[in-house]
């Protein structure tokens, strides 16, 4: 008679730690990706970054010679358009940057634990480390990973 409660105790231990081992699996592969993912960032980043000044130093210094050797601008002016253009390589750049970096990391971990069941948001706060998320992005964020 006691056999029956101690086994299912015991079959309810086992699907509980596998459970937690597939939670701890998903977690482990999506920061393997995360890393990567990072690396590649870091990597690609300063790439064009150095090809990037390259290209714009050996372009600007082409116009820079064509625009003062014809007579159509003088030193100064193709300096300051030197630098306007090399501004807006920049302002390029971060905007790519940028885009590229709001991707959400740990997405099919967010969508395991928001489907966790309604009444767990105050046990699993994923509004960030510092809680700056209001309702509305709250809000919004779940409906991305909806």
């Amino acid at each position: 008679m006691n056999a029956k409660p101690v086994g299912a105790i015991a079959a309810m231990t086992e699907s509980l730690l596998e459970l937690l081992a597939h939670f701890v699996s998903l977690i482990s592969l999506e920061s393997k990706q995360a890393g990567l993912s990072l690396a590649w960032l870091f990597g690609l980043v300063f790439s064009a970054a150095g090809l990037a000044m390259i290209g714009l130093l050996a372009m600007l210094a082409c116009l820079a010679l064509i625009l003062v050797q014809s007579g159509i601008i003088g030193w100064v002016g193709v300096l300051a358009l030197a630098a306007v253009a090399s501004l807006a390589g920049v302002a390029l750049l971060i905007g790519v940057i940028v885009r590229w970096s709001r991707h959400p990391v740990f997405s099919a971990t967010r969508r395991q634990l928001i489907g966790l069941g309604e009444g767990t948001e105050h046990a699993i706060d994923l509004s960030g480390p510092w809680g700056l998320l209001n309702n509305r992005s709250w809000r919004h964020a779940r409906r991305l990973l909806a």
